[in-house]
């Protein structure tokens, strides 16, 4: 079965001119062999799930990244089964509901880690038999983030990916060819003034393509 490589930027990892550089290099490495629909600009990264949801075979995610997305809360664990994400939480969600073989984050030296609390939880969710979580979407509306538990054989997630940390960019991730090129804004973590290079980056798609910009509106 085909494996697919999806490249997920997002702008808010950049925290230097070297950052900005490798991020640039390794986007321009593959604007020129990654068809132009299978590249999507969004200010939000959970708008990721969009591009890839629906791609046939498994998933190898490279996400350069200040944060992980996997999830932060035991909370979000029930939420994502529900079939409910958002920015914090879209890996999470995609490892529930797809089939992602690899997950590698490349983040910075002060990036916020994966707890091992966390991580207890999170392989958790791949033994059989085990309690899982349903949210009531009335709760969720209102704010309200209990859930009722019940036993379900074949809740269990089949899938259990590979994760893996990387500090800064190794050379090796510029050798890899990406299927699919997902970037983000993140105006909530980017300062105003680095905007600039998430629209260089999406500037340079448009120029390549010679098409109108594709990008999601919230």
């Amino acid at each position: 079965m085909k494996v697919n490589n999806i490249l997920s930027i997002d702008i808010d990892y950049c925290k230097s001119t070297r950052d900005f550089q490798e991020v640039f290099e390794i986007f321009c490495r593959n604007l020129f062999t990654v068809d132009s629909d299978k590249i999507l600009f969004s200010d939000y990264h959970v708008d990721i799930i969009d591009l890839i949801k629906n791609i046939e075979g498994a998933l190898d995610i490279v996400n350069i990244d200040d944060h992980h997305d996997i999830f932060y809360d035991a909370t979000q664990i029930p939420i994502c089964r529900n079939g409910i994400a958002d920015s914090s939480c879209w890996v999470g969600w995609l490892c529930m509901h797809a089939e992602v073989k690899n997950y590698r984050w490349v983040s910075q030296d002060f990036s916020e880690a994966f707890s091992s609390e966390l991580i207890d939880q999170f392989d958790s969710l791949y033994e059989k038999n085990s309690m899982y979580d349903i949210v009531d979407s009335r709760n969720i509306l209102f704010g309200n983030k209990k859930a009722v538990t019940e036993r379900m054989s074949g809740s269990y997630i089949k899938y259990k990916p590979s994760i893996t940390r990387d500090i800064h960019i190794d050379k090796e991730i510029f050798n890899i060819d990406f299927d699919y090129i997902f970037v983000c804004k993140s105006p909530d973590y980017t300062p105003r003034e680095n905007y600039f290079m998430y629209n260089l980056l999406k500037s340079a798609h448009a120029e390549y393509s010679k098409k109108p910009k594709k990008e999601k509106k919230i």
